[in-house]
């Protein structure tokens, strides 16, 4: 299946919304995300979702934070990161998009080259 040797974990569960709440979507979903460490350092996650009565609305989203230590190796302020980013969309006061697209050359969210992070990765970086 891959090239190099390899880290592959896969998770999979079902959401079933029986609630009659009209501020829910209906219907069931089964949701899948892959994970793929290769021995290149190369990392690729992929999600998928699928109904499983009817058609249901889902938009999904990534929010896993990776400390690459361990368990008890603190933060990861010191650890260093490459993001391939060369744009961040801003956040108001309650953490959500602006609207507004910015580059980041010359500022503190600049990781197109390894750098410590600090305390910097606080916004939304739009992947080249």
């Amino acid at each position: 299946m891959f090239s190099s040797p390899s880290l592959f974990v896969a998770v999979k569960d079902s959401i079933d919304d029986q609630v009659e709440d009209p501020k829910r979507f209906p219907g069931e979903i089964r949701v899948t995300v892959e994970y793929l460490l290769r021995s290149d350092n190369r990392f690729r996650e992929m999600m998928k979702a699928r109904e499983l009565k009817q058609a249901t609305p889902v938009n999904l989203a990534q929010h896993t934070y990776w400390n690459l230590g361990n368990h008890d190796s603190g933060d990861i302020l010191s650890e260093q990161v490459q993001i391939f980013a060369s744009h961040v969309t801003p956040v108001d006061k309650n953490l959500i998009p602006t609207g507004v697209i910015l580059t980041v050359r010359g500022t503190p969210y600049d990781f197109l080259k390894p750098q410590t992070i600090g305390g910097k990765v606080t916004t939304n970086y739009i992947i080249d």
